[in-house]
């Protein structure tokens, strides 16, 4: 006989891009490294982030993470750099000056998780080239299939 029957099992998540993401952010060969997921809604973009920042912050090569947090993305990473903070979790992108604030954070030594909340795979893609150039920074760009 095995161990006790668990009377409340618990469900097994699969969280998009979660891999790719943490992957990318704790790579030390990567400089300016930004990474912009595709979410199907800015709930499940938060999900997605707070999934990332809790695995960032409790393994062994604990990170300092900032966000996420409901703020305008200007005062996420603004927040971010007065505490020193290795990641930050900037949330959901809405507009240019936020593409340029997350340039600006990586430029500083952030390394930057944002999402946008749009539908279609080729809007995402579309939307992710419009907000650029991303040619001084390294971008990873996540979208389902």
């Amino acid at each position: 006989m095995s161990g006790p029957i668990d009377p409340f099992p618990t469900a097994k998540l699969t969280v998009p891009y979660l891999k790719e993401l943490l992957d990318h952010v704790r790579d030390p060969e990567k400089e300016r490294a930004i990474v912009i997921f595709h979410a199907e809604s800015p709930e499940e973009g938060e999900w997605v982030m707070q999934n990332a920042a809790s695995r960032l912050t409790r393994n062994k090569n604990k990170m300092l993470v900032c966000g996420p947090e409901p703020n305008r993305v200007t005062e996420i990473l603004e927040h971010a750099l007065r505490m020193k903070a290795q990641v930050a979790f900037a949330g959901e992108i809405r507009k240019v000056e936020d593409a340029q604030a997350l340039r600006s954070g990586a430029a500083l030594g952030l390394r930057v998780v944002a999402f946008l909340a749009v539908k279609d795979r080729k809007l995402f893609n579309d939307t992710v080239a419009e907000l650029g150039p991303w040619s001084n920074v390294s971008l990873l760009s996540l979208s389902r299939h």
